[in-house]
């Protein structure tokens, strides 16, 4: 066998080897991190879920006030300021009096 040959077969030996040892690696850590997820999730489950329940909460709070703020800008004003003509454009609130 010629060097080049040789040096051919080698890389190529070394490749497969390397390629074949990361797959063992990479199956053997991801069932150890999969066991160790099962295991850990079971402890986190109940921080995960009052998390869930807080981001809900809040959210149906935040979507209630802009609710109730929509409405209030979007309602004809009464009271002393009902004779009064107003103008609302989008975005804008009819709160004050226009001159």
């Amino acid at each position: 066998m010629t060097c080049d040959v040789f040096a051919r077969m080698s890389t190529r030996m070394s490749t497969h080897m390397s390629t074949r040892m990361s797959m063992r690696m990479s199956t053997h850590m991801s069932t150890r991190m999969s066991t160790h997820m099962s295991h850990t999730h079971a402890h986190a489950r109940g921080a995960h879920d009052a998390y869930i329940r807080l981001m809900s909460s809040l959210y149906r709070s935040w979507m209630s006030f802009r609710f109730i703020l929509k409405a209030a800008v979007t309602s004809p004003m009464s009271g002393d300021h009902t004779s009064v003509t107003s103008f609302t454009a989008s975005g804008t609130s009819n709160f004050s009096k226009p001159p």
